[in-house]
């Protein structure tokens, strides 16, 4: 079961992951400007979450499988 929940920082090095991940799929497509974007850091990825504006997916309450980060 996939549950959505608040990012913690301990979720911080997946997110990026995920955003490297995430990249190659623009890459594929010739968006290459969008895939050279480099991941956000820790105080960017921590000023969403303390504002309640990061979210992730939760794959088995094990570990992030997605995110949204919202304005």
């Amino acid at each position: 079961m996939t549950v959505v929940r608040a990012a913690l920082p301990g979720d911080f090095d997946r997110l990026r992951a995920i955003e490297v991940d995430a990249g190659a799929a623009f890459q594929a497509v010739g968006m290459d400007f969008i895939a050279d974007l480099p991941a956000p850091p820790d105080s960017v990825l921590r000023r969403y979450a303390d504002g309640g504006r990061c979210w992730v997916a939760d794959e088995h309450a094990a570990r992030a499988a997605g995110n949204a980060l919202t304005r």
